[in-house]
């Protein structure tokens, strides 16, 4: 970046429910953060609303819960963003994102587990080549078609998402 500002970026998505009860996820945006507090998140968040057509009257009538890790600013009982939105829509649900709570519940328990370490460590090792290479994928993906196998594409193994 040129002009020096650190790079902080939040994601805004939204969520709907469809009439057959499954969740339907919009991708909206990635917004660029001039700083990392809570009122500007917010602010962020909300301008992102808006600009993708939800008005702050159909976000009142509508916004149902704010899920988010558990970062201080994130969730902070004083003032996090979840507190501010709670603050501005009072009638929303605010939680730790359930995901994020299970990927570092299930980070802690292998933390505490010396074989799962070391299978981590093996995945890990052979997870690297290909993380980044187009080659090494390519690579791949013509072995495993002349031995006639599929490739399943994963992520990191046991990996919350700032580790990866």
């Amino acid at each position: 970046m040129g002009d020096g500002r650190a790079c902080n970026t939040a994601t805004g998505t939204a969520s709907t429910i469809s009439k057959e009860r499954s969740p339907n996820y919009l991708f909206l945006d990635l917004i660029e953060l001039s700083d990392q507090t809570s009122a500007t998140i917010l602010q962020a968040s909300l301008n992102c609303l808006n600009q993708n057509g939800f008005c702050d009257d159909y976000i009142q009538e509508n916004l149902v819960a704010f899920a988010s890790n558990g970062t201080s600013v994130m969730l902070g009982k004083q003032s996090g963003v979840a507190q501010n939105f709670a603050e501005k829509y009072p009638n929303i649900i605010l939680c730790h994102c359930m995901n994020h709570r299970i990927e570092l519940a299930v980070s802690d328990s292998v933390d505490d587990v010396g074989a799962v370490n070391h299978f981590q460590i093996f995945m890990d090792k052979l997870y690297t080549p290909y993380r980044k290479s187009s080659k090494n994928q390519r690579e791949s993906a013509e072995c495993s078609r002349e031995l006639d196998l599929q490739l399943i594409k994963i992520g990191r193994i046991l990996a919350v998402w700032y580790d990866i």
